[in-house]
């Protein structure tokens, strides 16, 4: 497992550049929030990314999952990542 944290270049209000070469990281599950567990605030928001290739109009799944957490509040504008291979 390989832990990244990186600044989120953003394409648009609510996209996100998430490329590395020819392949892709997309979404594969809602975008889960996470709450305190003692006020219910906001702490952030996690999200589950699968590595893809896109080759014309064919997609092929890649063996690599990524949890990308982000954190609530204007001052932070980064990201954290675990990145695991299923295999």
């Amino acid at each position: 497992m390989v832990y990244v944290f990186t600044e989120l270049n953003k394409l648009s209000a609510k996209k996100a550049a998430r490329t590395a070469g020819s392949r892709t990281w997309d979404g594969e599950a809602k975008i889960t929030t996470v709450q305190g567990m003692i006020t219910g605030e906001l702490i952030g928001k996690r999200k589950m990314l699968c590595y893809v290739l896109h080759s014309g109009s064919e997609v092929k799944k890649g063996r690599w999952i990524m949890h990308e957490y982000a954190f609530a509040g204007a001052c932070l504008n980064g990201i954290g990542s675990s990145i695991h291979n299923t295999d």
